[in-house]
């Protein structure tokens, strides 16, 4: 069982509901769309990198009447404005990806040194 909790954010694109969602079958989405794995992708995507925040999107945008199923190439082929979307999204993004990967709850120790010993 994956330790990804799936985040999900309401999204209004040319008053059609969207949700965004950041879960195991957004990563699968984007490896197809890329090639290659979110956490490799991570510094592209904080660079704002065009393909990868695009193919991100693609990843997690889904229509509200369908939330399990990404739109995927959809992005790329449909009537969508891509630069708005990208432009517009970035936030929400940001939000997505760092609220969807676990957090430690637990503090983390400090060893002593030993040279104090």
């Amino acid at each position: 069982m994956s330790s990804l909790k799936r985040r999900i954010e309401n999204i209004k694109i040319d008053d059609k509901d969207y949700v965004m969602a950041f879960d195991m079958t957004s990563i699968d989405m984007f490896q197809d769309l890329t090639g290659s794995s979110v956490l490799r992708s991570v510094y592209s995507l904080n660079r704002l990198e065009d393909k990868t925040v695009l193919a991100f999107i693609a990843s997690t945008l889904r229509p509200k009447e369908d939330i399990e199923n990404p739109i995927g190439k959809q992005l790329y082929e449909g009537e969508y404005d891509l630069l708005k979307l990208m432009i517009m999204f970035i936030p929400t993004l940001v939000k997505l990806i760092n609220e969807g990967f676990p957090t430690s709850n637990k503090k983390v120790k400090k060893k002593k040194s030993m040279k104090n010993q």
